[in-house]
């Protein structure tokens, strides 16, 4: 029995569960193919939107990347005793 299940360890699962993920699939599949229509029909809105997109992410890394570094600064300045961490180091 063991050796059946570890052999179709693809099909483990309710059979609702494997329905849902096949109309899942079928449904990304299918509006893949219409963005993909809908960029061959208008490549200038698919440019505008990935522009956008990428904006977006770089004002994202902007903010948090600084707020990061200036997080890391401060750890490092104060070290790990003045947070109450006390790290004993490690012996072979």
């Amino acid at each position: 029995m063991l050796e059946t299940k570890s052999r179709h360890w693809w099909a483990v699962g309710s059979r609702a569960g494997l329905f849902a993920r096949g109309i899942a699939s079928i449904l990304t599949g299918a509006l893949s193919v219409l963005f993909g229509v809908l960029l061959i029909v208008w490549p200038a809105a698919g440019v505008l939107t990935l522009v956008v997109l990428i904006g977006i992410a770089a004002i994202a890394f902007g903010i948090t990347l600084p707020m990061l570094g200036l997080r890391l600064r401060r750890k490092r300045r104060h070290g790990p005793a003045a947070a109450g961490h006390h790290h004993r180091p490690v012996t072979a």
